[in-house]
């Protein structure tokens, strides 16, 4: 991977991974391996996040498009090793909360998913609402 080129974005968006993709099985140990260290990694780097997320979900069953996948997010970290987080140095220092829900795109950065199913648009703004004030405190 050392020489490998970087892309632009960490999951190509002309592949759609699913559990029976037809592709040969891969190596689990080293899939979930991988996964396993992107999970960490998207601590300190949540432009990732929803690829580790999209791509845990195959723990079980990998198969070489899924090996793919995760390999072209070590391609899209090489492309973007230099970016960084800067937060300015302020004499106050301002908190402030978004919340907001999508069905089913990333959710909050504390990345854990509502625990039950919300039955309509309004309660599930209620609960991420909730989820946002309890992480404020």
């Amino acid at each position: 991977m050392l020489d490998a080129k970087g892309v632009t974005t960490p999951l190509a968006t002309s592949v759609i991974l699913k559990l029976a993709d037809g592709s040969a099985p891969t190596d689990q140990k080293q899939y979930r391996q991988l996964v396993g260290a992107l999970q960490y990694l998207s601590i300190t780097r949540p432009d990732i996040a929803f690829a580790v997320n999209r791509l845990s979900q195959f723990m079980h069953q990998p198969t070489h498009l899924h090996w793919q996948a995760a390999k072209r997010v070590l391609r899209y970290l090489k492309a973007t090793s230099t970016l960084s987080f800067y937060l300015a140095p302020r004499a106050l220092f301002d908190l402030i909360t978004y919340s907001d829900f999508d069905w089913g795109s990333p959710i909050s950065w504390s990345s854990k998913k509502q625990r039950t199913v919300a039955r309509s648009s309004t309660e599930a703004e209620y609960k991420a609402i909730a989820n946002a004030a309890a992480e404020t405190n």
